[in-house]
């Protein structure tokens, strides 16, 4: 809590929210960007991609190439 609301402060157009489920339960939300340890860039972007949402995710995409490819 302490985190977001310091990024809300500089950040005063993004949309926080508690949970990704939340997040990309959100109709207004079109994409996300995942800035997380690499071991969960692979599972949360499949989720995001396929709640619909475009996704930007940070180096790299996947630690395994097969998680990439199924991302592409």
């Amino acid at each position: 809590p302490q985190n977001a609301h310091g990024l809300a402060k500089q950040l005063p157009g993004a949309r926080l929210a508690a949970s990704l489920q939340e997040l990309l339960g959100h109709p207004e939300v079109e994409a996300v960007a995942i800035l997380t340890p690499p071991a969960t860039h692979f599972e949360l972007a499949r989720v995001a991609l396929r709640s619909g949402k475009h996704v930007l995710v940070e180096k790299p995409l996947a630690l395994e190439e097969r998680d990439a490819e199924e991302l592409a």
